[in-house]
């Protein structure tokens, strides 16, 4: 009887028969699932002390015991056990289970003897003899390794279809596992099959899987020279070129093998998405559309991209057409509602993107248009409505929850109903404590609050939890610098984060702050003048404007403020500086 009789007969013969006895002799549970008698009975093949009515039944009863030592993690009684009921009753799935537990936990010489076995049963089985191939690899035998890969590679050379070279695919993986051995190991193939197109990709392969670039292309250059279509050989030349900064290259390549061949429609993917890589946009879109009448298996993805370039162009209107067109795929739905939410942001149309993310029911795109939903309800005034929709919507997890709370404590925020902003952060705290990003947020806010003991503990308990966390020390020097007389301390963290973004427009400003407050006038305007470059902020300009007041540049100071005032009108922050020096 084979295994998947053993196995679908054992739950009823096992508590009709081994329970209850075997022969008249009683097991009990407590002897099925003891260790140490399971290695007692995997040690001793005949089961002495027990009385089976046939070999079938002993058989049945050892799987149960491989069974138990595997979910125990014994896997190598659990393995042994498999490889004796396998060799005792010629059972493929018993010797391929042996076989793959014994490589699982690297028992390579037990591998090898479950996979021979596994052979010996089923000679024609190319999954027993790649697992063979790689135990070989790892006991360094790599001649006996290149007959069993040989055999592999002259049954998939016969069949030369989609199923071929996936497997060709697991066997290049599995010699890449064995860095140079294995890409020796392909090189002996291609010697002993010259003319075999299959050794040499796979050659080609594993020279790229070992950074021989160069070396792979001449590979593949004598399997276009012969079958320029052979699967996937195109495809990866223009992918070395691209790996080797040949981009220009790499697309002339493909375009000279898509004239020849025009039937290739995974090649004129390809090219359409370099072209959109290359920032090439016009033609990219060209190219993708093209393509649309052509490939329906990739139809969807094809709308998509020609809809993202639109959008990446600001051409919102060809882009509403090709996104409402993936509305009809089951598949981009979603997707498609939230950037046709998206373009109707872009273009203040506000109460359509609200009706566009309404639709959004499931998937990835769910939360975030729930939350930009909330969001764009309070810009039109609702906050209450807002924060009532954000604790409506339905979530599935703990994580979803705290994100819904973390974005009504941002509308808070944003509305100045700081108190409540801040009860809301400490409920998120007592759900999930030390978490970093609501720390930082928390400290942030409660620096707006003017309670620097609350800003200074969150953000050095940020710091013990993420050393590295640039903002929290940008925002800690700051608030250091801002509100103490601690500046050296203050410079230092700033310092730290600079270090890390050195063209971050924020930390420029945080570090010329500190340095005025250090009296360094001059290293201060350097750094504010930097800052200011890299954006143009009303608070930026504050800073810059008080520096040069303070030196004694009063005219330079009010010239910037002047055009701070012109396109920042509302700033507060710059209203109130002004105001200080020029009342």
């Amino acid at each position: 009887m084979n295994n998947k009789c053993l196995m679908k007969q054992i739950g009823i013969f096992f508590f009709a028969n081994l329970l209850y006895g075997c022969a008249g002799h009683t097991v009990h549970s407590s002897q099925v699932v003891d260790d140490d008698k399971l290695t007692i009975h995997a040690q001793n093949a005949s089961l002495p002390d027990y009385r089976f009515v046939s070999a079938e039944q002993e058989h049945m009863y050892k799987i149960l015991l491989a069974e138990i030592a595997g979910q125990r993690g014994n896997y190598i009684l659990s393995a042994e056990i498999y490889y004796d009921v396998a060799e005792r009753t010629r059972d493929v799935q018993l010797a391929e289970r042996a076989t793959k537990i014994a490589a699982f936990i690297e028992n390579y010489q037990l591998a090898g003897r479950a996979a021979s076995l596994w052979l010996d049963i089923d000679p024609d089985n190319k999954s027993a003899r790649q697992i063979l191939s790689s135990v070989l690899l790892e006991q360094q035998r790599s001649d006996e390794a290149i007959q069993q890969l040989s055999q592999v590679l002259k049954t998939l050379s016969t069949q030369n279809d989609k199923a071929a070279h996936q497997e060709v695919n697991i066997l290049v993986e599995l010699l890449s596992r064995h860095k140079e051995q294995g890409l020796q190991l392909a090189k002996k193939l291609t010697e002993k099959f010259p003319d075999d197109l299959m050794a040499l990709y796979i050659y080609a392969r594993l020279q790229l899987a070992n950074e021989q670039l160069g070396e792979s292309l001449t590979t593949l250059d004598k399997i276009i020279a012969k079958d320029p279509r052979y699967p996937n050989v195109v495809l990866l030349y223009t992918h070395i070129l691209e790996k080797q900064n040949n981009i220009n290259t790499a697309l002339s390549f493909l375009q000279q093998h898509i004239k020849q061949h025009p039937e290739e429609l995974d090649w004129q993917f390809i090219y359409a998405r370099m072209l959109a890589g290359m920032k090439k946009y016009p033609k990219a879109i060209d190219a993708f559309k093209a393509l649309l009448d052509k490939d329906h298996k990739q139809r969807d993805d094809i709308l998509f991209a020609i809809a993202a370039l639109y959008l990446q162009t600001e051409q919102y209107s060809d882009a509403k057409i090709y996104f409402q067109h993936l509305t009809e795929s089951e598949q981009q739905q979603n997707t498609a509602y939230f950037y046709l939410a998206k373009i109707a942001e872009q273009e203040k149309n506000i109460t359509h993107a609200i009706v566009q993310y309404q639709k959004i029911k499931q998937g990835e795109h769910y939360l975030g248009a729930q939350t930009r939903i909330a969001v764009l309800m309070s810009q039109q005034g609702s906050l209450e409505d807002a924060l009532a929709y954000l604790r409506s919507v339905p979530v599935e997890s703990n994580k979803e929850t705290l994100h819904l709370k973390q974005v009504e404590a941002e509308l808070l925020t944003e509305h100045k109903h700081y108190a409540q902003a801040m009860l809301v952060y400490d409920d998120i705290l007592k759900a999930a404590p030390d978490t970093v990003s609501i720390l930082y947020m928390r400290a942030l806010l409660a620096d707006k609050l003017g309670q620097q003991a609350d800003v200074e503990k969150d953000l050095r308990r940020v710091l013990s939890l993420s050393p590295n966390h640039v903002d929290a020390l940008n925002a800690l020097g700051y608030s250091l610098a801002n509100n103490t007389t601690r500046y050296q301390e203050a410079h230092e963290l700033i310092k730290q984060a600079l270090a890390a973004r050195p063209k971050a427009h924020y930390i420029l400003d945080s570090m010329g702050w500190v340095l005025y407050r250090l009296g360094q006038y001059d290293a201060a305007i350097d750094y504010l003048n930097k800052a200011q470059a890299a954006l143009d902020d009303p608070e930026i300009a504050a800073h810059l404007g008080e520096v040069l007041w303070v030196k004694g540049d009063k005219q330079q100071a009010k010239d910037i403020w002047e055009k701070a005032q012109e396109k920042f009108p509302n700033d507060e922050f710059l209203q109130q500086v002004i105001r200080r020096f020029l009342p």
